[in-house]
């Protein structure tokens, strides 16, 4: 009984030791935050994450970069008064619309190389001043 007891004691600590490093993990995670800036990760095998802000008067960042098949990630938010929304058409990306606070995000793997635009079509056809680009290259 007691060997058990010392076996489930180790089992114990070592999940505790396990927990604790998710924590650690969480947290840093939580407070690496955002900021209302594109913010890319580069690399050979990194993904490409950006985090664009749209507002009543268009796009933030303008021009965004990845490299044919890395994985993409892009987390739109809508910080204007008016519905907005995201869309890539060479890449079939077309978000929902996004109602004044809220947030969605996207990933796609680029497959060709070129500068395309992205907008926001909310009424249906591209709207005035709300358009940006994603410039894809080729691999590393």
């Amino acid at each position: 009984m007691h060997k058990a007891h010392q076996q489930s004691g180790r089992q114990g600590v070592v999940m505790a030791q396990r927990r604790g490093l998710t924590l650690c993990a969480l947290v840093a995670l939580a407070t690496s935050g955002w900021s209302d800036t594109a913010r890319a990760v580069t690399g050979p095998t990194a993904v490409a994450s950006y985090r664009i802000v749209v507002d009543d008067r268009g796009f933030q960042p303008t021009r965004i970069k990845a490299r044919v098949d890395q994985d993409v990630k892009i987390v739109i938010v809508n910080k204007g008064a008016h519905v907005h929304n995201f869309v890539l058409p060479a890449f079939y990306i077309y978000t929902q619309n996004l109602q004044p606070g809220a947030t969605t995000s996207v990933g796609f793997q680029p497959d060709k190389t070129g500068l395309y635009p992205f907008f926001s079509d909310t009424g249906g056809s591209p709207e005035a001043g709300l358009s940006g680009q994603i410039d894809v290259q080729s691999g590393p």
